[in-house]
């Protein structure tokens, strides 16, 4: 199964409240036309991780909070009116995918505990920075991706408000442990982005017993990867996307370029490789990427295709696995005949 009813909520926040139960949870009350509470998870149920890590909890939630924020969706998001808007789970919108998307780079999510004595070194205090500063600053828009639960005719249980709804599901919603394949599905991660005056912030959320390789269909998890993602690690893809040219000089046909480093010391042939777009066209490679040393795809133009209006761009192995993933925005691409490279 999937989520039922997906999609993203477009709101200003007005309060914020911490539940600190057996299932703590950062709530965040958004004015959207009505009001609404954001229940986002700050701690896990499940008791086991897939990837060890001493002296880590494995009830710890992995996170991230990029400040400032950068992906081609934010430009299109912002033209969304408040209130909530189902979307379809599905490449070239704005749904969120944590894998397919190129949203972040899985490496730089973190544990972190929901609660911890000191000051800003626990996920109730990071999470709780944005949400006071949206509060103090009305103008700001939030807009979160996932799941409404049940409208009620109850007063909200942190807010008071009736009738209560809220969304709830702002994590991955694939790659999930045996007990919760049910809600399983790509294109349909949560997310939490705030707009302010100056810039944008995205909040990331998963579970350490989430798997970070899913079925292109299902988002079922697929453990059958050797290459297997580790949040929180250092480690480097062997091969990487460096550089791109999206908008080069004259027909973009035939011309647009990809620049890809080999981060072994191995040879690493491409036969069976792909590039693919944001609409997950795919172009095949063919050749050899030396160890240790830089080559330049030129695309053919029949296959995949970099949009001058920004878009992301997936480099997967013979298996189908994502091997790196990159986004670019329409600002990067707008001046032609650049090209621009990825931290």
């Amino acid at each position: 199964m999937t989520l039922k009813n997906y999609g993203v909520l477009v709101g200003q926040a007005r309060n914020t409240a911490m539940d600190k139960d057996a299932s703590p949870h950062y709530h965040l009350q958004l004015l959207a036309n009505e009001n609404w509470d954001i229940s986002i998870n700050v701690k896990s149920g499940v008791s086991f991780s897939t990837v060890e890590r001493p002296g880590v909890p494995p009830n710890q939630v992995l996170y991230l909070l990029q400040d400032p924020y950068v992906h081609p969706i934010l430009d299109e998001l912002a033209r969304f009116e408040k209130g909530f808007h189902p979307l379809e789970s599905k490449p070239g919108g704005v749904a969120v995918d944590y894998i397919r998307g190129n949203f972040f780079n899985p490496v730089d999510m973190k544990p972190l505990p929901d609660v911890k004595e000191g000051a800003n070194n626990d996920l109730f205090e990071r999470i709780g920075f944005y949400g006071e500063k949206a509060v103090r600053e009305p103008d700001t828009m939030v807009y979160v991706f996932g799941e409404p639960w049940p409208k009620s005719e109850k007063p909200n249980r942190w807010f008071g408000f009736a009738p209560d709804q809220g969304i709830h599901d702002v994590h991955m919603n694939q790659g999930n442990d045996p007990a919760h394949t049910r809600d399983d599905g790509v294109w349909q991660d949560g997310a939490l982005f705030f707009h302010f005056a100056d810039r944008w912030v995205g909040l990331f959320i998963a579970f350490q017993a989430q798997c970070w390789h899913t079925d292109d269909e299902t988002g079922a998890a697929d453990r059958s990867c050797t290459q297997p993602v580790v949040p929180g690690s250092t480690q480097l893809s062997p091969a990487m996307i460096l550089a791109a040219t999206a908008n080069p000089l004259g027909e973009d046909r035939g011309l647009e370029s990809v620049i890809l480093l080999n981060t072994t010391s191995k040879d690493m042939p491409l036969d069976g490789w792909v590039l693919a777009d944001k609409n997950k066209n795919k172009e095949p490679l063919q050749g050899v990427l030396k160890g240790n040393d830089v080559l330049k795809i030129v695309l053919t133009g029949d296959h995949c295709q970099l949009s001058n209006k920004g878009g992301i761009i997936t480099l997967l192995d013979p298996q189908g696995f994502k091997v790196h993933g990159v986004s670019y925005t329409q600002d990067q691409a707008r001046k032609a005949g650049i090209t621009f490279p990825f931290n």
